[in-house]
């Protein structure tokens, strides 16, 4: 069974950002799917699974690694 992964969250009026640290795990082992209403990243043996309370515009997803932390920018569907 996976373990959870720790995540931290901040939002602004138009974007929700998440930061996953990686914990080593290499950019070809991080799995993300992000649909409107969720976000799913796995790697090695941890899995984070978010339920959304809005929607995303799940087209317009950023995802980038830096210093060993995964950055997600999901833009909001409806801003504010």
């Amino acid at each position: 069974m996976p373990l959870e992964a720790e995540y931290t969250w901040r939002q602004t009026a138009d974007s929700l950002i998440v930061e996953i640290p990686l914990k080593g795990a290499s950019a070809k082992a991080v799995d993300i799917l992000a649909t409107e209403l969720l976000i799913k990243v796995s790697f090695e043996r941890f899995l984070l699974h978010l339920d959304l309370l809005g929607p995303i515009d799940d087209t317009s997803c950023v995802a980038k690694i830096k210093q060993d932390t995964l950055n997600l920018r999901l833009r909001k569907r409806d801003p504010g």
